[in-house]
C-alpha cells in the first residue's frame, strides 16, 4: 500500500503513514479533514464496510483486542461482531477479524448475531475468544449463545441454556475476579437469567432470584464487585432503578441508584464504575446526570458524580482511554454546559466534554444513527462500532476509526510518598510530560473528608479552612509540600493537570499518606526538654528521660519508659524489643542507640 496523507489542524495528533504491515495503521485514508482539536477521521475504512445481503442495515454491536499469542511475538488484533454478511465484500458472517489490511472470517462465523467478545486464557500462554449472543451455531456446531473460538475451532461453552419464547439470547458475559464467567441475557426459566459457570459440572447455574429484566451488561469492578446494568429492576417487589450489584447472597442497588435503563458498564483503572444509559436522573437522590454517571463504592469520594450534564440522547458505549480521558458513544448529538455538537461520539477530560468533528450520521434514518461498541487500537486510535453511514463526512457502513487529538500525555507520574505523623517534614511530587504545554495546575484534597480538589497556589495555602500549606513549584514539574512547621495530621491526596489547546489530561492521583514511628531511632524516647514526645533527635532529652524513667522505683509505671529492649538488648530496629522489664539490656541498647545516632528517614 502507497503512502497515505491526513490533513491536519491545530492538536489534531500524529501524522499517519500507512502501510500492509504497520498493525491497524491501515485505518488512516487519505481526503481526511477536521476541525480544531476534533481528532481524524479517515476517509476510506469503513468503505463499503458492513453489510447485510437482505438490505436491512448492518451493526457492530461489539469489539475488542484480541492477543491470540498472550506474551508471544504476534501483535493483537481487532475483532468485531454484531449482525452482518459481508465486510468490505466479503462473505463474513457476524464476526470478523481484522489482520491490519484486510478482514478475515472467524471459523465460519454464527448463524445469528454476535453481542458481546471475551478474551480468555487458554492452554500455553494463549489466549482463547469467548462470543455470546442470540445465534445456535458457531462455524457449524451447535451452541447457545456463548462459544469458545481457540484460533482454530469453535467449541460450545457450558450446558445448553434452556429455550424461552425462542432461542436463548445471551446479552453480556464477564470474569469475575475468581476467574469464573458469569453471562445475563434472557433464556428459559429454570436458570436464572444471571448465571454463572460451574467449571466442575460444566454447567451454568443461576446466582440469587431470577431478576425481573434481562441485564444488558455485566461489569466487574477493582474491587471484585458485579454489577448488572438494564432495564429498571426491582427487588422484593421494590424499584430500584437500572443498575445492581451482587452482594455474594443477593442484589442491591448502589447508593441511589439511576432512574432508567442502563445499556453500558465500563469498570475504571481508578476502581471507578462508568454507568450509561436513557436515565437523567438518580433514582433516590439529587441530581442530573444525563445519561452518564460513575459510582465509587469504596475510598474516597464514595457515592455517584455527574458529568457536566451529560448528553442529550442514549449513552450505549464507553471507553477508558489510556490518558484516562472517556470516549462515549450512543444516540445523542450534544455533550455538555454549555453543549458542544457531538454527533453519536463525545470526549469527556474530566472537566468538559468536546466532540468529534461531523461525528457518525446515517443517512436514510438520522434518528437511528448509533454508536454500540468503542475500543482503543494499539496506536491509540479508536475504533467506533453501530448503526451508521458516514463517519467524519466520509462514507462508513457501520465501522471507523477516529484518531484523538493530542493531549498532553505523562511520562512520568506522581508517585505515592509518606510522611512521619509527629515531625515536621516537607513531601514532593514530580511529573514529566511528552511534551512541553502552557497550562499546569496542582491540586490537592484530604482523601478522609473532603470531595473536592481544591487548586494550588505558589507559596501558602488554606487548605480546607483549617491550616496552611507552603507549595513551592506549582508551575514545574517537581512540587513540594510542608505545614510550616506543623505536624501532617491526615492522609492527602495529590494530582496535576496539564492543559493544552486541544484538553486537559489529569495525572494519576499520588497519595500522601501519614504513616510510620515517630521515633527515628529506639533512643529517641523524648523532645530537646526530656518529656515523652519523640522529636526525630537524639540529645540531651533523650539522655535525661531515660536515666529518670531507669532509676525510678519498680511499681512507678513511668519506669517503663526506659524499657526499649528485651533482657539481651535487642530493640525493635534488630529484631528484639519491649519486653516488659526494666533491665541492663535495656541500659546497653540505649548507649548504643543514643551514640549512633539518629538517622532520618
Amino acid at each position: 500500500m502507497s503512502s497515505v496523507s491526513m490533513i491536519q489542524g491545530r492538536c489534531a495528533g500524529r501524522v499517519a503513514v500507512a502501510t500492509a504491515a504497520g498493525l491497524l495503521m491501515a485505518f488512516a485514508g487519505a481526503g481526511t479533514a477536521m476541525a480544531q482539536c476534533d481528532g481524524l477521521w479517515p476517509a476510506t475504512f469503513g468503505n463499503p464496510g458492513a453489510t447485510r445481503t437482505n438490505g436491512t442495515s448492518a451493526n457492530i454491536a461489539t469489539s475488542l483486542l484480541w492477543d491470540r499469542d498472550g506474551e508471544g511475538p504476534l501483535p493483537a488484533q481487532l475483532v468485531v461482531g454484531g449482525t452482518f454478511n459481508t465486510i468490505d465484500g466479503q462473505a463474513i458472517n457476524n464476526i470478523a477479524l481484522w489482520d491490519g489490511s484486510t478482514w478475515q472470517a472467524v471459523g465460519g462465523g454464527t448463524n445469528s448475531q454476535v453481542l458481546g467478545l471475551l478474551p480468555i486464557a487458554g492452554p500455553n500462554g494463549t489466549t482463547d475468544l469467548i462470543a455470546i449472543g442470540s445465534f445456535s451455531l458457531a462455524g457449524g456446531t451447535s451452541v447457545t449463545g456463548v462459544a469458545r473460538w481457540n484460533g482454530t475451532a469453535w467449541t460450545r461453552v457450558g450446558s445448553a441454556l434452556p429455550s424461552g419464547m425462542g432461542s436463548a439470547q445471551v446479552f453480556a458475559i464477564a470474569q469475575q475476579q475468581s476467574g469464573q464467567l458469569v453471562i445475563s441475557g434472557r433464556w428459559g426459566s429454570s436458570v436464572p437469567n444471571v448465571a454463572v459457570l460451574n467449571e466442575t459440572t460444566n454447567s451454568w447455574q443461576g446466582i440469587g432470584a431470577t431478576l425481573n429484566q434481562s441485564p444488558n451488561a455485566l461489569a466487574v469492578t477493582a474491587d471484585g464487585s458485579l454489577y448488572a446494568g438494564g432495564p429498571a429492576f426491582t427487588i422484593s417487589g421494590t424499584n430500584v432503578g437500572g443498575v445492581v450489584r451482587w452482594t455474594g447472597s443477593g442484589w442491591e442497588r448502589p447508593g441511589s441508584g439511576v432512574n432508567g435503563t442502563v445499556f453500558a458498564l465500563r469498570a475504571l483503572s481508578d476502581g471507578r464504575l462508568a454507568v450509561g444509559g436513557t436515565f437523567t436522573n438518580f433514582f433516590a437522590g439529587i441530581g442530573t446526570p444525563g445519561r452518564i454517571a460513575l459510582w465509587r463504592r469504596t475510598g474516597p469520594a464514595t457515592g455517584w458524580s455527574e458529568l457536566n450534564t451529560g448528553v442529550n440522547g442514549d449513552v450505549r458505549s464507553i471507553l477508558e482511554l489510556s490518558d484516562g480521558t472517556l470516549i462515549v458513544g450512543g444516540a445523542f448529538d450534544r455533550a455538555g454546559s454549555p453543549q458542544r455538537f457531538a454527533s453519536r461520539l463525545a470526549r469527556f477530560n474530566g472537566t468538559s466534554w468536546s466532540g468529534t468533528g461531523f461525528g457518525l450520521e446515517n443517512s436514510p434514518a438520522p434518528a437511528a444513527a448509533i454508536v454500540s461498541t468503542l475500543t482503543q487500537l494499539p496506536n491509540g486510535d479508536v475504533f467506533v462500532g453501530g448503526l451508521f453511514d458516514s463517519a467524519g463526512g466520509s462514507v462508513a457502513q457501520s465501522l471507523s476509526v477516529w484518531t484523538p487529538p493530542s493531549i498532553p500525555t505523562f511520562t512520568t507520574q506522581p508517585d505515592n510518598t509518606s510522611v512521619p505523623p509527629c515531625v515536621p517534614r516537607s513531601a514532593s511530587f514530580t511529573y514529566q510530560l511528552a511534551e512541553p504545554t502552557f497550562g499546569i495546575t496542582w491540586q490537592i484534597r484530604n482523601a478522609d473528608t473532603n470531595f473536592n480538589w481544591i487548586d494550588l497556589v505558589e507559596g501558602d495555602n488554606t487548605f480546607f479552612g483549617t491550616f496552611v500549606l507552603n507549595a513551592t513549584g506549582t508551575f514545574s514539574n517537581t512540587l513540594t509540600l510542608d505545614r510550616g512547621g506543623a505536624n501532617w495530621e491526615f492522609t492527602t491526596q495529590v494530582r496535576v493537570l496539564a492543559t493544552n489547546d486541544c484538553g486537559t489530561t489529569s495525572s494519576r492521583i499520588a497519595v500522601l499518606s501519614v504513616s510510620g514511628d515517630c521515633s527515628c531511632s529506639p533512643a529517641d524516647i523524648a523532645n530537646t526538654d526530656g518529656e515523652p514526645t519523640p522529636d526525630f533527635s537524639i540529645d540531651n532529652g533523650d539522655f535525661s528521660l531515660f536515666f529518670t524513667s531507669f532509676f525510678l522505683d519498680e511499681t512507678d509505671p513511668e519506669r517503663f519508659r526506659a524499657d526499649i529492649a528485651d533482657t539481651d538488648g535487642l530493640t525493635n530496629v534488630n529484631g528484639g524489643g519491649p519486653d516488659g522489664v526494666v533491665d541492663n539490656g535495656d541500659f546497653a541498647a540505649f548507649f548504643d542507640s543514643f551514640f549512633v545516632g539518629c538517622p532520618l528517614p
